[in-house]
């Protein structure tokens, strides 16, 4: 009898622990880098470790919103040609987008060191993506908090969200340190966490 109970036991706690068998598979981002954000570390693999920090921080989140890490499948230091102070979005998108042909990748970032003059719109901004499409341009800034809060929010437009009305939402239009899709959590979920 002792018996019984104790697989049955172990039978409930196990029946009762998710399986790493249930977990989603991660969302795999492809990222080209700006030379500009290289150069700013003294050595290879302090710049991979930065760069690394940078997803994993994103992965903590999204997983936590939308159920899926995220996993870094190519780190490539590039640049589109003909690029100067800022980048144009539309030269760059051109250009990762021609990267996608010869890399397929579910998602590709590009993290720059420079300013974005983005999407049509005058003025310099901090990132830009194409709604349900795959590429998006992150600017890089030394405050860690702020890119991973601008890679998430680029990567929920490519997610098909668009702005929220609502500041504590990472989709607010302008940054402020969200942990939160919010309003637009279930979109984001519905088109990339399957």
């Amino acid at each position: 009898m002792r018996a019984i109970s104790l697989i049955l036991f172990f039978l409930i706690v196990f029946a009762t622990i998710p399986s790493i068998a249930d977990e989603k598979p991660p969302l795999i981002v492809s990222i080209v880098i700006d030379p500009l954000l290289r150069d700013r570390f003294a050595t290879p693999e302090e710049f991979e470790t930065h760069i690394l920090d940078i997803i994993n921080r994103a992965s903590l989140i999204f997983h936590a919103e939308v159920g899926r890490r995220l996993v870094p499948r190519v780190i490539e230091v590039g640049l589109p040609p003909n690029t100067g102070f800022s980048i144009n979005d539309k030269s760059a998108f051109a250009w990762l987008a021609e990267k996608l042909e010869r890399h397929p990748s579910r998602f590709w970032v590009f993290l720059i060191d420079r300013p974005l003059a983005s999407c049509d719109i005058p003025g310099i901004w901090s990132g830009c993506a194409m709604m349900n499409e795959s590429y998006s341009i992150v600017a890089y800034n030394s405050d860690i908090g702020y890119t991973v809060q601008n890679l998430l929010h680029e990567l929920g437009h490519n997610c098909g969200a668009d702005h929220s009305e609502f500041e504590d939402s990472i989709m607010y239009f302008i940054g402020r340190n969200a942990v939160s899709y919010g309003d637009k959590t279930g979109i984001i979920r519905d088109t990339c966490g399957q």
